[in-house]
């Protein structure tokens, strides 16, 4: 794959084809939008039919993992196609051939967060943050509806659906969620 096939994303196969690496460089905050999740779907289509696949990992800088979803594409005339395409995005990530890892470090928040969510394997390092603050501005996070209260617990889930507060990779880890602390 050539770098230019992807605006918000790069891609890099292993050599044994065992791994895809997909880092999002989106740019400042590595905001998830269309653009974004676009590219990452194409990115998993174009390597679902690879035998020799055995893991997806998708990372990003060391500052930050993603600041979410991108709010200009809340608007009352887009939400109704952003959503859609949101939960399809989550669906495709959630129901992958093969296991997908997100390794987050920094601050990984609202859509972003719940993408995390939809993965197998969770590593964070000890500076990652998770968190969907989204609910003080009167929008709720609907992935950490569904899927948090499983893959967090109902009262973790239903803290953080509630109050917008922040999961440190500690707690993360005493959850029980989070793969590996590095």
């Amino acid at each position: 794959m050539t770098a230019d096939e992807f605006t918000r994303i790069e891609t890099e196969l292993g050599e044994d084809g065992g791994l895809l690496h997909i880092r999002l460089a989106g740019g400042k905050g590595n905001i998830l939008d269309m653009a974004m999740m676009g590219d990452i779907e194409r990115a998993l289509d174009r390597h679902r039919d690879h035998q020799a696949l055995k893991l997806i990992l998708i990372s990003s800088s060391p500052k930050y993992f993603s600041f979410g979803a991108s709010i200009e594409e809340h608007t009352k005339d887009r939400v109704g196609s952003m959503l859609p395409s949101f939960h399809r995005f989550i669906r495709a990530v959630a129901s992958y051939p093969v296991p997908v890892a997100a390794l987050v470090e920094g601050r990984c928040l609202g859509g972003a967060f719940e993408l995390v969510l939809a993965c197998r394997f969770v590593f964070g390092t000890t500076k990652a943050i998770f968190g969907c603050p989204e609910i003080k501005l009167g929008v709720y996070a609907p992935v950490l509806a569904a899927l948090g209260p499983h893959r967090l617990g109902a009262p973790t889930a239903e803290r953080l659906l509630l109050t917008g507060a922040d999961l440190t990779a500690a707690e993360a880890q005493q959850r029980g969620w989070l793969t590996e602390l590095l």
